[in-house]
């Protein structure tokens, strides 16, 4: 038998990075102050780090798949210059409104959908009662909601702020000031 893991779903742009509008080079990835701190503390206390986020950028023609890639690769390999590995990066570049070509589709990845959840439950082999989402916008909670993860966290990062009123009528939400503040409350959950 599978053991099942537990996972922390995080969003990319303004949650782990700054969030400068269609990140589309490896010169604008800067990380948010606490991320690592908070990122360390998940990754000793045995969860998995995964990221989910939406590339719209994609769709919309502002960068191609290959540059997100090179972003998302950069990424991982500062986020192993402090010994964090990032178990998988899942990216929706479709947009069904603004999208382009191929990409504009009525997906079932594009958040609040969960398929990217989805593929990591069955690549990964993650148990979603013991996991988290950390983003900073209402789509990260709302897939938290619909893929029954019990802990989502706003952070005030990114358009944190902007969605603190919009996600403060869920009850199951935690909204934090800092990405440590939110990987402090995961752990704590997970250990009582």
């Amino acid at each position: 038998m599978v053991e099942m893991k537990k996972a922390v779903f995080l969003d990319r742009d303004g949650t782990l990075n700054k969030d400068v509008d269609y990140l589309n080079s490896v010169d604008g990835l800067e990380l948010l102050p606490t991320v690592i701190e908070g990122l360390r503390l998940l990754q000793t206390h045995g969860f998995l780090l995964i990221i989910v986020s939406n590339q719209s950028g994609v769709a919309r023609g502002y960068f191609s798949e290959e540059e997100l890639k090179k972003i998302n690769n950069r990424l991982e390999e500062m986020l192993l210059d402090y010994k964090i590995k990032i178990t998988a990066q899942y990216y929706c570049p479709h947009h069904s409104e603004h999208g382009l070509g191929k990409y504009k589709i009525a997906c079932k990845c594009r958040k609040p959908a969960i398929g990217m959840i989805e593929r990591a439950v069955r690549e990964h082999f993650i148990d979603l009662s013991s996991s988290a989402i950390v983003g900073d916008k209402l789509s990260d909670v709302e897939m938290a909601e619909e893929a029954k993860i019990p802990l989502p966290i706003l952070v005030k990062t990114g358009k944190g702020m902007l969605n603190v009123d919009k996600v403060s009528q869920i009850k199951s939400i935690r909204i934090c000031d800092t990405f440590l503040e939110a990987a402090k409350i995961i752990v704590e959950k997970n250990n009582e």
